[in-house]
């Protein structure tokens, strides 16, 4: 697991031995999201989390 902060957001990248990836998106108020990761998400992710 990779987390990472900034002010009252984080994010967990989960990467599980059978390749499975996911990850977390927790920051008040919103309501923490998961899904898959992807270059996708991965790229919405980090634009999240440090606006």
């Amino acid at each position: 697991m990779i987390n990472l902060r900034q002010g009252d957001r984080s994010v967990e990248f989960l990467i599980y031995p059978n390749d499975i990836r996911k990850i977390v998106q927790i920051g008040a108020p919103d309501v923490p999201w998961q899904g898959s990761l992807t270059p996708e998400t991965l790229w919405e992710t980090l634009q999240w989390l440090t606006s």
